[in-house]
């Protein structure tokens, strides 16, 4: 009974004439975060513009649904445990007024993600460096022959920051231009595999990126030990034989200062 009433609230949403879609549409979110590792829980979350309706939150293509009557103005939450990579997919929510009979557009979706760990995660690189100065163009390569889309994110967040879907090939490419010291930090990387868009490889991939104003320049070179060359001892053989002169020279003329003096 409750089967059937809820395919037709959902056939109502897909006939319903363009005057009922006046109805505000409502807002679907996914808490603490869309990627979920077997057996945390998730809340999905429908804020709604008024309280005393009937939600329903619902996962798109496997015809599973979840009733929730409103517990707190504007919001009906529905918490999952995701105990098997069955939870993972794409979920919409509605709402229907019971005094009226009249239903709302669907709302927004949301991806549930699930965190595989039997997926490796990808390589990644920095180029031209990993320590750059301000100004610098940075490219980051993910590499995975599992992906097909690949998630930058920045200092572990849970929402990525830039996102590749690829068409062949297994390496992402994304570019931080011109970088400045608030691009420096740590990237992490993940994929999605082929025909499994919903689940996620984990843990990610990371490099850390190193930004500072002028660059890092160019190391000192250690000191030089002596420099005992050929050209140093020349110049010491030099020295050695002028000296010995002087003094064959000074010695002469002491001798014949003696001769002189008898």
């Amino acid at each position: 009974m409750v089967a059937a009433s809820v395919l037709m609230v959902l056939g109502w949403w897909l006939v319903t004439p363009s005057g009922v879609q006046e109805m505000p549409r409502p807002f679907l979110s996914l808490h603490p975060s869309q990627e979920v590792a077997l057996g945390d829980t998730v809340t999905l979350r429908c804020r709604v513009p008024r309280a005393g309706v009937w939600v329903v939150i619902f996962k798109e293509g496997d015809g599973k649904y979840q009733w929730q009557q409103q517990e707190e103005e504007g919001t009906a939450e529905v918490p999952l445990r995701v105990t098997t990579q069955g939870f993972a997919g794409r979920y919409r929510c509605g709402y229907e007024i019971p005094a009226l009979s009249r239903y709302s557009t669907l709302s927004n979706h949301v991806d549930l993600v699930v965190l595989d760990p039997t997926y490796p995660p990808p390589t990644m690189s920095l180029t031209p460096s990993t320590r750059v100065g301000t100004g610098t163009n940075v490219t980051i390569r993910c590499q995975s022959t599992h992906g097909a889309t690949f998630l930058l994110h920045k200092a572990n967040g849970s929402v990525p920051i830039q996102h590749q879907r690829l068409g062949g090939g297994d390496t992402a490419t994304f570019t931080i231009p011109r970088g400045t010291q608030a691009d420096a930090g740590t990237y992490g990387c993940s994929y999605r595999p082929r025909r499994r868009p919903f689940i996620s490889s984990c843990p990610r991939a990371e490099v850390t990126l190193e930004v500072a104003p002028g660059g890092f320049g160019t190391p000192s070179p250690p000191p030089s030990s002596p420099d005992f060359t050929l050209a140093n001892a020349v110049r010491l053989a030099l020295g050695a034989a002028v000296l010995l002169l002087l003094l064959l020279v000074g010695a002469e003329a002491l001798q014949a200062h003696r001769r002189g003096g008898t």
